[in-house]
């Protein structure tokens, strides 16, 4: 029965939002299993443990690679990746496109049937739902990567960065099939018939734990093109992360359950400050940004 109710609300679209939602935060009780200590100056560090039955998420409402992987790991991987002066702004932004109801893929892939073209590139540009094979798979990958990249590095606008690093985290997430040869999931549907394989959870997969394999990849990608040297220490610390997901994810008998960032200072931002920056995101530029993004996408 409990299993059932799960399915239902995933297919339904619904989540229950816990009202002990931690953020980024470092006031906040915290009784979960942290990774290694990050082998850097950061103040943000990434802590995880394990579901058990009826305990709230510790990250409340949760989509697509989840907050774990658009919020949390961004501000994560950014400050690691020498970017920590902008990682909080970078974390917001990557979240937007999931958080801002014209930009996430679940509604506009409804009311998105009256505007075909801003649909096609909310779902296949922006969410990485292009229904490709591994080859296309690859190719989009290595653009955004790319894209990424000069955007982070040009710093003229951290919307578009943020964007960028959503659409990269998704061409990771929003595939199916063998690891090895993956296929990207299509925009008629997305991946709203995969109950048992949620490929949004970073824990998830056909066999428990599985996904974190595409994870620790597209935070690979994500640290080379946020980089802005050799970084060895980065590098080490982002190793040292990615040997404790596989860990955790191979030695564990029951699914695990999130990760969140916490500043080790004690700061006080938290995710709802991100709404602050998000009504600074001028739509038309936006519009204009995913028309522009397409064509990259197309032309390669």
């Amino acid at each position: 029965m409990t299993r059932t109710i799960e399915i239902l609300k995933r297919f339904l679209g619904y989540f229950v939002f816990s009202s002990v939602s931690i953020g980024l935060t470092g006031c906040a009780m915290y009784s979960g299993t942290p990774f290694a200590s990050p082998v850097s100056s950061t103040t943000i560090g990434l802590y995880t443990k394990l579901a058990e039955k009826n305990e709230p998420s510790l990250s409340g409402d949760i989509d697509a690679f989840k907050k774990d992987g658009h919020f949390h790991t961004v501000a994560y991987i950014a400050a690691i990746a020498g970017l920590e002066n902008r990682a909080i702004e970078l974390a917001c932004y990557s979240q937007a496109p999931d958080e801002i109801k014209r930009y996430n893929a679940v509604p506009v892939a409804v009311w998105g049937v009256i505007s075909w073209d801003y649909r096609r590139r909310i779902m296949d540009t922006l969410h990485s739902l292009h229904g490709g094979d591994y080859a296309a798979v690859a190719r989009r990958r290595s653009i955004l990567h790319q894209l990424v990249k000069v955007s982070s590095a040009s710093r003229t606008r951290d919307w578009e960065t943020g964007f960028l690093i959503h659409a990269l985290g998704d061409s990771f997430a929003h595939v199916h099939g063998d690891l090895e040869k993956p296929e990207a999931f299509g925009s008629l549907v997305g991946h709203g018939f995969e109950f048992f394989n949620d490929p949004d959870e970073i824990f998830g997969g056909a066999e428990p734990n599985k996904n974190y394999h595409k994870y620790v990849a597209y935070t690979s990608s994500l640290f080379e093109a946020l980089s802005t040297s050799s970084n060895a220490i980065g590098r080490t610390a982002l190793a040292s992360f990615q040997n404790d997901i596989a860990q955790k994810a191979q030695s564990a008998r029951e699914p695990l359950d999130v990760i969140s960032t916490l500043h080790a200072y004690g700061g006080t931002f938290k995710e709802q400050d991100c709404e602050r920056l998000y009504n600074e995101i001028d739509d038309t530029k936006v519009r204009a940004f995913l028309e522009d993004l397409e064509r990259k996408l197309a032309t390669g």
